[in-house]
């Protein structure tokens, strides 16, 4: 008897061991997923009556993004997307929406590059900074204190961090990608505020800035 309960006691503990390690993949899955850039916006599926017969009584699908008025929308590097769903007594199919005013979207033919940070902010610990953009563009990587905002004429998006610190990363590669690695000084003091910003430099000679990316030491 013993050695049964010796066995089931074994038994559990990998299983448990299992179910432990699962969770803590997952954990860093989702981490890193919520450190990239977002790859899709979805609009909302439309509700199910379950009661009446027909669609008349089934809610709406929503728009994945809506452009109010007279402005304008700049895409790059998303996939935009709705639902199409049914509605009316027929069931008649209503086509899906991805955007509510499609006439101000803009579709720059070459992605605007992102800037996006992984690792533990702790003192001591390494940070990845990794910038997607287009093959054989130029990347200086900056970093800063304090945030601004401040207009560039060369560049769609303004300076968002005064450089104390320029890195020229060089170019990328065939990934699409390229990564500098900073490790946070163990001196640093939980609170202290890093924030990053790209100038990547297309092969065509275009300059584009990434959005800022701000680092809080815990």
């Amino acid at each position: 008897m013993t050695e049964l309960w010796t066995v089931a006691v074994a038994v559990l503990a990998v299983l448990l061991g299992i179910v432990l390690l699962g969770r803590s993949g997952v954990v860093r899955r989702r981490r890193r997923t919520l450190e990239r850039r977002v790859d899709q916006v979805e609009g909302g599926v439309a509700g199910t009556n379950g009661y009446y017969m027909g669609c008349t009584h089934n809610g709406w699908a929503a728009c994945a993004v809506t452009v109010l008025g007279s402005s304008g929308l700049r895409t790059s590097g998303v996939s935009v997307f709705g639902h199409a769903w049914s509605f009316g007594i027929n069931c008649q199919s209503v086509p899906a929406c991805a955007f509510t005013n499609p006439y101000s979207l803009i579709f720059p033919p070459v992605a605007d590059p992102t800037l996006t940070v992984g690792g533990n902010p702790a003192a001591g610990s390494p940070l990845v900074f990794t910038i997607d953009g287009p093959v054989g563009a130029a990347v200086v990587l900056s970093f800063g204190r304090a945030p601004t905002l401040q207009n560039d004429p060369n560049t769609l998006v303004p300076i968002l961090v005064p450089p104390l610190r320029n890195v020229n990363l060089g170019t990328i590669g065939a990934t699409g990608s390229i990564d500098f690695t900073w490790l946070i000084p163990a001196v640093m003091q939980p609170g202290a505020r890093l924030i990053a910003q790209a100038l990547v430099t297309l092969p065509s000679g275009e300059m584009r800035r990434t959005n800022s990316s701000p680092v809080i030491v815990r």
